[in-house]
């Protein structure tokens, strides 16, 4: 039988040898309040009482909300709350705990309660399970849980930041998110296992200021990474930045490969020796590029769909179903690359069909149909000079128009810099004219704030 395994994400930074990857997980957990795993609901419950402050309603909305959860993964099969946790399927994505409610008044205390479960290191989700779900005020019942001194001084660093208060907050959050997420203490936190975290929001637009496709391609953690940085968190040489450890060089082959974590050990090897062979042709940024092809829009998707696919023979209805999901992004978008996509497929297959001749000890085990027909690709050399006819066609349209363009943002520009300069100057409901135009300087509370914090 092919052996199928976990591949850890893993991605280089030119400092230091720095690199993205989950934090293993302790020997000892992190347990704030004794030990719960496998503790009974009415002790979880009295727990959660004595934990948080707050009115008797809110404790016993947080405690009933806890116990319609651990009720519900008593259902399920396991040693302790994380195994039933897992095997009810609430720790795959898009699963939002609010579906174990059984009446909509419920919701509410069902989200309270799991983040309280979450708090007390009871259960610890999967980053993209976690964020399912909208946890209102989470850092802060993180915080509270864990009486964490270490974790109160990020805290208080993190509010003493000179940014507006919903970084504050992202800040915190970040942190809290990373560590239940990955079951570490504070102590604990490092640059490779934070970068983790970052990578995989950024991959799956989880950031704190939004989900899908307004935070696609969003880096979370900024704030958190300059005081974990400035407190003595990180060792000695770590860039003080996030977006100074970001930077990165060129990727190795292996790492081409495993960010997008296939899990049969054959097929991985595979991939690595047929990009190996190709990079022989091609430059870095056409590597790259059929390596996303070829592993993260095709054989990545195709495990998700058929998990105990172990060959390359791809039958009518799972090629029809890998189909579906090429057409449309994670988004929800239009993807526009799939014609890209499947000839890198298609010729993928031939390439392996023509090297079984010359090195059938090698490839010929790999052998197998290809599923791309080649009426997908029928059309194409017409398709494209119809996209060039397009792109032309606009940029005939618009070059006339260049010159005005420039110059009303030129006008523009010059117009409010003159306004800035002219309003610095005054203080809140001051009035000044400019050009026969009259402006009244507005002062706001941030401005107040950030007056009396030094700022600007």
């Amino acid at each position: 039988m092919a052996q199928v395994v976990e591949v850890a994400t893993v991605l280089p930074s030119r400092f230091l040898g720095l690199r993205a990857a989950p934090a293993p997980l302790p020997a000892l957990p992190p347990r704030p309040h004794g030990d719960l795993a496998r503790a009974g609901i009415d002790e979880i419950e009295a727990v959660i009482r004595g934990v948080w402050p707050g009115s008797r309603d809110a404790k016993r909305r947080r405690a009933r909300g806890a116990r319609l959860v651990l009720e519900h993964l008593e259902g399920f099969a396991g040693e302790d709350w994380q195994q039933r946790w897992e095997s009810s399927g609430l720790n795959e994505p898009a699963r939002p705990v609010g579906a174990v409610a059984r009446k909509p008044s419920e919701r509410d205390e069902v989200t309270v309660g799991t983040a309280c479960l979450f708090s007390l290191r009871i259960i610890r989700p999967s980053l993209r399970a976690f964020r399912s779900t909208r946890f209102l005020g989470y850092g802060q019942r993180f915080l509270t849980a864990q009486h964490d001194p270490a974790l109160d001084e990020f805290w208080r660093r993190v509010q003493e930041s000179r940014v507006h208060p919903l970084h504050h907050v992202a800040g915190l959050f970040d942190v809290a998110a990373a560590l239940t997420t990955e079951s570490i203490a504070f102590a604990d936190i490092t640059p490779e296992a934070f970068l983790h975290y970052v990578w995989e929001s950024r991959d799956h637009g989880l950031c704190f200021k939004g989900r899908g496709k307004q935070a696609r391609g969003l880096f979370p953690g900024q704030l958190a990474w300059q005081v974990l940085h400035a407190m003595g968190q990180f060792p000695a040489g770590t860039p003080a930045t996030l977006r100074a450890a970001l930077l990165s060089g060129q990727r190795t082959l292996e790492e081409l490969v495993d960010r997008y974590q296939v899990r049969h050990r054959g097929v991985r090897a595979l991939l690595l020796a047929y990009l190996e062979r190709r990079s022989a042709e091609l430059d870095y940024s056409t590597l790259d590029q059929l390596s996303r092809s070829l592993v993260g829009l095709f054989w990545a998707k195709v495990e998700d769909l058929a998990p105990g696919q172990a060959d390359l023979r791809l039958d009518a209805e799972l090629y029809g179903r890998w189909r579906e999901t090429l057409d449309t992004r994670r988004d929800g978008g239009r993807r526009h690359e799939v014609e890209r996509v499947l000839r890198s497929v298609r010729a993928f297959y031939l390439d392996l069909h023509s090297w079984a001749v010359e090195e059938p000890e090698r490839w010929a085990q790999w052998v197998a149909p290809c599923p791309v027909p080649a009426s997908e690709l029928r059309g194409l050399t017409a398709r494209r000079r119809r996209t060039k006819e397009r792109m032309d066609d606009r940029v005939r349209l618009r070059q006339p128009l260049l010159p005005a363009l420039v110059a009303h943002l030129e006008d523009r520009y010059h117009h409010l810099s003159q306004v800035l300069q002219h309003a610095s100057l005054l203080a809140g409901g001051e009035t000044f004219c400019l050009k026969g135009r009259a402006y009244q300087r507005i002062w706001t509370e941030a401005e107040e704030r950030r007056q009396r914090h030094g700022g600007h």
